[in-house]
């Protein structure tokens, strides 16, 4: 989509972090700036009205700005700007463009050289980190894992040598095969899920990524849940013979891919489709198998070429 770019005095995109449960979880710029805004551009124009009222505040013009309508919406917002007008955006909760739609306005706002400009606030990324008690000197946000388990299984493969901590976004409905998916890939992993933040029902479970499906198993899943997971080390809380147990099935299973991707080799399988399909049948990331498989070769290569040379050596020794 290609847009006019322009400027004009006083146009701006206020990117509007709101209140993720708890209403009370506000800024007094953010009630200014929905004050004040030209328009207010709202993921669900219903739950915004809910914030609004609640502080008394009158929109001068509340639009519907969500994933389907964005592209036949942006026409509003030009107009405004085009008057030097502002743009408010909000989605039903927390930040836009974090898993929340966004980035057609922010998109469109630059192409017209209008200035974007953030109204931090309430974050369950956020949220979910500093309660969880897991290490958060690095993290990464995934959000949605795919709604395809082997894609899903993929996306948790490559944080295999992530040496920190990832947070993800997950729906009941599908809350227990993500963490089955998580106990096959994290083996032993420390972990903490939160549900419903910030609001009434608000719950926070620690453990294990095993004990955690574990205890899921025989939960009631209703509401949003936010899963943070540290990849790098076992948890500390696994007693001593549970983490050699699985720090020994890990290794296990690393071993056996190992030996099937050499087995696959020999039978005339490229390196890359010996890998892939051995990194599938035994959960382990493919990158890492790669690289195994690169080191156990070069070295048996080096083995053969070295042996020779050994054997001509011997032979020339004198009796």
């Amino acid at each position: 989509m290609r847009l006019q770019s322009f400027s004009k005095e006083g146009a701006k995109l206020y990117i509007c972090s709101t209140p993720i449960g708890n209403l009370e979880d506000v800024t007094h710029r953010l009630l200014r700036t929905l004050a004040e805004a030209d328009v207010v551009a709202a993921e669900d124009t219903r739950q915004t009205r809910k914030l609004l009222t609640r502080y008394e505040i009158r929109a001068k013009s509340l639009i519907s700005f969500h994933e389907h309508n964005a592209t036949r919406q942006v026409p509003v917002l030009q107009e405004t700007w085009m008057r030097g007008g502002v743009v408010a955006l909000v989605t039903d909760a927390g930040t836009p463009c974090v898993s929340d739609p966004g980035d057609v306005a922010i998109a469109a706002a630059h192409a017209s050289n209008v200035p974007v400009v953030p109204i931090p606030g309430a974050s369950a990324v956020l949220a979910a980190l500093i309660i969880s008690g897991l290490p958060m000197k690095r993290f990464a946000f995934h959000g949605f894992l795919s709604k395809s388990t082997a894609t899903a299984m993929d996306e948790l493969r490559s944080y295999e040598m992530y040496d920190g901590t990832v947070v993800f976004y997950e729906a009941p409905h599908r809350l227990l095969a993500t963490l089955r998916a998580i106990a096959q890939v994290f083996p032993g992993r420390s972990m903490s899920i939160c549900k419903e933040l910030t609001k009434r029902h608000e719950t926070v479970w620690r453990g294990s990524s095993e004990e955690l499906l574990k205890e899921f198993e025989s939960e009631d899943i209703r509401g949003e849940y936010a899963i943070v997971l540290n990849t790098a080390d076992v948890a500390p809380f696994v007693d001593e013979e549970s983490r050699t147990q699985v720090e020994q099935e890990g290794q296990a299973r690393a071993d056996f891919a190992l030996q099937e991707v050499l087995r696959m080799l020999a039978g005339g399988l490229s390196m890359r489709d010996a890998t892939a399909l051995a990194a599938k049948q035994y959960a382990m990331s493919r990158k890492v198998l790669y690289r195994a498989a690169l080191d156990a070769t070069h070295t048996q290569t080096m083995q053969d070429f070295m042996s020779p040379a050994q054997d001509g050596d011997e032979k020339s020794q004198p009796e």
